[in-house]
């Protein structure tokens, strides 16, 4: 294929979109998924609550327990596990919705999260929480925020096939190789790339 057939092929490859526009939707987009992430934090706590405390399970004693007090945990422990989140590059933009590598980032911040909140409670011995339903808690976190990425991930996909969210890509090269990797990008709407041309050595 030649290089123009090849610049022919990028002009037609995905939709037009307004850069500007796209580049000042992103922290919007990273700030719903904080505000999505703590709110499944927010639901596994509860849930944990209701499940180890309400539920009755059986061959488990209940321990004493207090609602103001489980809240309270709560209350300091999201913000921890939001920053380890962060930490583990869950809202950096060059590493989302990337599929299984992020569902496994997301398993590693919440267990960090667990770990730290069980290092608190040796340092503060006044902090009796309950081990069942800080299992509980990791399980349900870990189940929930993959849930909501999952969720955004299928969002976004939509997005990118109207034009949104994509990075203006060029590729090197306007041989066959080139070509092909070009016709593999387009044919994958959800990869985010929008081809915008080849750059080639003129002969």
């Amino acid at each position: 294929m030649t290089a123009h057939s090849a610049l022919g092929l990028a002009d037609a490859a995905a939709p037009a979109q307004d850069t500007t526009r796209t580049e000042s939707s992103w922290p919007l987009l990273i700030g719903g998924l904080g505000v999505l992430d703590a709110s499944a934090l927010l639901v596994a706590f509860a849930l944990a609550y209701l499940v180890r405390f309400k539920a009755g399970l059986p061959l488990l004693v209940t321990p004493g327990y207090s609602l103001a007090f489980y809240s309270w945990v709560a209350f300091w422990a999201v913000p921890v596990w939001l920053v380890l989140l962060a930490c583990h590059g869950l809202y950096d933009r060059r590493r989302l919705f990337e599929g299984v590598d992020e569902y496994t980032r997301v398993a590693h911040a919440c267990t960090a999260g667990l770990l730290a909140v069980i290092i608190i409670s040796f340092l503060d011995v006044t902090l009796m929480i309950s081990r069942g339903w800080l299992l509980l808690t990791w399980l349900l976190a870990t189940l929930l925020v993959c849930g909501c990425r999952f969720g955004m991930r299928r969002l976004l996909g939509q997005l990118r096939r109207r034009g949104l969210f994509l990075t203006p890509t060029l590729i090197i090269g306007a041989n066959e190789e080139g070509v092909a990797l070009a016709e593999q990008f387009i044919g994958d709407a959800d990869c985010g790339l929008q081809i915008i041309g080849f750059i080639d050595a003129v002969r």
